[in-house]
């Protein structure tokens, strides 16, 4: 959300700046217990579900700046993180247990990125 404010001078502009990164980061299950109401006097049932939640994870930056009529501002320092595990191997000889092993390869791979944003504010 980036709201603008221009001065009174009308050269400069007052940005306030709020962003937010969902990242997703994979799913919890969890259980839930709950009475069930309406039974007889005297009786108590409790109903147990499993639920599947999703698990994120959120960055945010707030800011506050004055950039000139027509200036550009740059924002940076959110970071992207996202870690995959990737198997390659020769194609049938990969796939025999035990000796697959010897003709594959896991690894796993951590890619970063930091996300730009460029601003302009043109009165």
């Amino acid at each position: 959300v980036i709201t603008p404010i221009i001065t009174h001078d009308k050269k400069n502009v007052l940005l306030n700046i709020i962003t937010t990164q969902n990242e997703f980061l994979g799913v919890n299950t969890t259980e839930v217990s709950a009475p069930i109401i309406g039974q007889a006097a005297g009786q108590q049932t409790v109903q147990t579900w499993e639920v599947s939640l999703p698990e994120t994870e959120t960055s945010s930056l707030m800011t506050r700046v004055s950039v000139p009529d027509s200036g550009t501002l740059l924002l940076g320092g959110q970071r992207i993180t996202a870690e995959v595990e990737e198997e390659a191997g020769i194609p049938i000889l990969s796939k025999i247990p035990l000796v697959g092993r010897l003709f594959s390869n896991r690894s796993k791979v951590r890619d970063q990125k930091i996300l730009l944003i460029l601003v302009k504010p043109t009165i």
